[in-house]
């Protein structure tokens, strides 16, 4: 009947319009694809014609320096003996990422405290380094610490404490937020076997926590690392700040040196990522053990 060849026919339309829309995104989406391989390769190509046409000279001329500094021939009264450069960076990134993380730890404990005195003072500390950027910290201990003591600080250990204090307040808000994220039922059932506050948080909480801050924990710590190039304002023979200085005396090769810098900046970061997912591995549930 005529109704029954329409409906064959819109049958016919619907069918062939299915197929034509797939066989258009299809096409979309391997040209898509062309696409973003064609830029993938033209940025890979732009990379390798940079590197060839790096003054490799230059880079392996200079790498001790960006490296060492002037160590182990640097002035007696330079501090260690004229060490800078990338060591220097390493050197302040582990003192701040280990003192703040002991620091943190009891100011995050202290943040979640009933008792006022310690909740307070910690809730303060946290709000006001939280409430400034790294710089004005860093000045603050370099101008007003000496003041205070009455004493010359040098400019190396003025950037390692300010970077300390900055980084123990990120930390202990990250120790209040992994706590935070145990149940409550935890801590009711370990104090109804009689543990203390004390001896729940060291035996009960802090392990199953701990896994929980794991990726935040090291997000900070990487971001210590790449901050100490902010001490360079003050003068500390950092990476960053050696590299300006042998910009400033090379002149014509910037591209050399903050390449270099930029690749450093990235091993030493990428190495700290891999020894945390390592960490994070030896940490699951199934490996760790709490202790009664």
């Amino acid at each position: 009947s005529l109704r029954r060849r329409r409906g064959l026919t819109r049958s016919a339309l619907g069918a062939l319009w299915v197929r034509t829309w797939g066989l258009l995104r299809l096409v979309l989406t391997l040209a898509g694809k062309t696409l973003f391989l064609g830029l993938l390769a033209f940025l890979a190509w732009q990379i390798v014609l940079g590197l060839r046409s790096f003054d490799w000279d230059v880079v392996w001329g200079n790498l001790s320096t960006l490296l060492i500094w002037r160590f182990p021939h640097g002035d007696p009264h330079e501090i260690l003996w004229g060490l800078g450069g990338l060591s220097f960076s390493l050197i302040m990134a582990v003192i701040a990422i280990t003192v703040s993380f002991v620091l943190g730890l009891f100011i995050g404990l202290a943040r979640m405290a009933e008792n006022r005195i310690l909740r307070l003072p910690a809730t303060a500390y946290i709000e006001l380094i939280r409430g400034n950027p790294l710089i004005i910290v860093i000045f603050w201990v370099y101008f007003f610490i000496p003041v205070l003591l009455d004493a010359f600080l040098d400019v190396f250990w003025s950037a390692t404490i300010a970077l300390t204090l900055f980084t123990a307040a990120y930390i202990a808000e990250i120790v209040r937020g992994g706590i935070q994220n145990i149940a409550r039922g935890q801590f009711e059932a370990a104090y109804s076997t009689g543990l203390t506050y004390a001896q729940t948080m060291r035996r009960i909480i802090l392990p199953q926590a701990l896994k929980q801050m794991i990726p935040a924990i090291v997000g900070q710590f990487i971001a210590i690392f790449k901050d100490t190039s902010l001490a360079y304002v003050i003068g500390v023979l950092e990476l960053t700040f050696v590299a300006q200085g042998l910009n400033n005396r090379l002149m014509v090769h910037p591209f050399e040196i903050y390449s270099t810098v930029a690749a450093l900046y990235f091993m030493g970061c990428y190495a700290m990522s891999l020894v945390a997912a390592r960490l994070e591995r030896r940490l699951t549930p199934e490996k760790v053990r709490l202790r009664m």
